[in-house]
C-alpha cells in the first residue's frame, strides 16, 4: 500500500479534527504510526503540523514520545522517546508495532537519535535502538565507532554486533556515544533481519 500524499494540500495546517480530510488517515491510524497501540490503549496525544509534515506527541504515565511524519518523503523521524520505567520492554513493544504499521502503509524508513554515553548516564538509547535494529546512519559516527573498537582492541565490526552480548552492552555503556540511526522498513532489509533475530 503506497503512502497517501496529495501535494494540493501542501501548506495546510493539520490538527486532530481535519487530519483525515488532509492526510487520508484518521487520528487512530496516525497513532499506530507511533506504535503506541503495541503497549497500551490508555494515553493522551496531540496532533499538529503543516502538511506534508505532521507531528504526533503521546503522553502516558510510563513514557512520552514524539514522532514527525513526512508524507512526501515516506519517512518518519522518532524525535523523542522517554521511558519513565526502564527495563520494562516498553521500547520493544512500541517500536515493533510502529515498524509493522509503517511498513504496511508503504513508508520507507524511520530515523532517530539514540541518546546515551558520556555525560548521559540516565539514557541507554545508544544500546537499546541498536538491539532493535537501527544502524548508524552517519559516516562520521561509523568511523568514530571503529576508532573506539580499535582503541580497545575489540573485534566487532558494527554496533549491532557489539550489543548482541552482555559484555558488549556493558562496554558500550562505559565507552559509547549518542548516534543517529536508520531503520529501513523493506521486508528483507538488514534492519528488519536484526530486529527479527532479537525478537526470536
Amino acid at each position: 500500500m503506497p503512502v497517501n500524499y496529495n501535494s494540493s494540500f501542501d501548506g495546510q495546517k493539520i490538527n486532530e479534527d481535519n487530519c483525515f480530510s488532509i492526510t487520508g488517515y484518521d487520528a487512530k491510524t496516525l497513532l499506530t504510526f507511533t506504535g503506541v497501540n503495541g503497549y497500551t490503549p490508555s494515553f493522551t496525544y496531540e496532533i499538529s503540523g503543516t502538511y506534508p509534515m505532521l507531528r504526533v506527541k503521546v503522553f502516558h504515565a510510563e513514557y512520552e514520545l514524539q514522532c514527525t511524519i513526512y508524507f512526501d518523503e515516506t519517512r518518519v523521524k522518532n524525535e523523542y522517546f522517554h521511558v519513565k520505567l526502564p527495563a520494562q520492554g516498553i521500547e520493544q513493544k512500541i517500536f515493533t508495532a510502529q515498524a509493522t504499521a509503517l511498513a504496511a502503509n508503504g513508508f520507507d524508513n524511520i530515523r532517530m537519535h539514540a541518546l546515551g554515553g558520556e555525560g548521559l548516564p540516565d539514557y541507554t538509547g545508544h544500546i537499546t535502538w541498536a538491539k532493535l535494529g537501527f544502524t548508524m546512519d552517519f559516516g562520521s559516527e561509523i568511523l568514530q565507532f571503529r576508532s573506539v573498537m580499535k582503541d580497545h582492541k575489540r573485534k566487532e565490526q558494527t554496533l549491532n554486533d557489539l550489543v548482541k552480548t552482555e559484555d558488549g552492552c556493558n562496554f558500550w555503556m562505559r565507552n559509547g556515544f549518542s548516534w543517529n540511526g536508520l531503520f529501513k522498513l523493506s521486508e528483507n532489509s538488514e534492519n528488519q533481519k536484526i530486529l527479527k533475530h532479537y525478537l526470536a
